[in-house]
């Protein structure tokens, strides 16, 4: 089986969680699956994750099932396994995207510092990749190049389209989950 392209792709725990932010009241499984436009097997396992995690309340209502968020962890949904307890990785490249939005001017060195949680380890070679891509892709402009082993390159985000993190895939290009763009960086690596 071919995975989908990643901007054909869509995330549905982003989906699910959007569509309980936007909700007035408490919603029962069919009417999330409804507004989220998600299959029911997956909204339920995500709301049984977010349960779980005490995130999400589940109520019996007239014989039936609500759903309401009982802590708003913010824009991005909840990345939590079937148990409830948070996913420990996948998360550094919206960490690094998180750090670049915030900081000025950085190295690689900086933006694993400032993505490295108690969640998440970002290592300062992932952050060097990340940073070769997104230049490639025409996000960061180098301030200062760098002068081995003196000094590391500075980098500085010029294109900053929101706070989905443009996703590097293996086929050498950048997709931008803000804007639906894919920007073909050739061999960066």
């Amino acid at each position: 089986m071919t995975r989908k392209p990643v901007h054909e792709s869509r995330d549905n725990r982003q989906l699910i969680w959007e569509a309980l932010k936007s909700a007035s009241g408490p919603m029962t499984r069919t009417e999330l699956q409804v507004a989220s436009k998600v299959a029911a097997s997956t909204v339920a396992a995500y709301l049984k994750a977010l349960v779980a995690g005490g995130i999400v309340d589940k109520a019996e209502d007239q014989g039936r099932s609500t759903y309401r968020i009982l802590r708003d962890t913010g824009f991005h949904a909840p990345r939590l396994k079937a148990d409830g307890t948070p996913v420990k990785t996948g998360g550094a490249g919206l960490n690094l995207w998180r750090s670049m939005r915030m900081l000025k001017q950085f190295s690689a060195r900086d933006l694993a510092a400032h993505s490295t949680t108690t969640e998440v380890d970002t290592t300062e070679n992932h952050a060097k990749v990340y940073c070769s891509h997104l230049l490639a892709a025409g996000y960061l402009k180098v301030v200062q190049k760098a002068a081995p082993p003196k000094r590391a390159a500075i980098y500085r985000l010029i294109r900053d389209t929101g706070p989905v993190p443009p996703k590097t895939q293996r086929v050498h290009q950048v997709y931008d989950p803000n804007t639906g763009e894919v920007h073909f960086t050739g061999g960066a690596r």
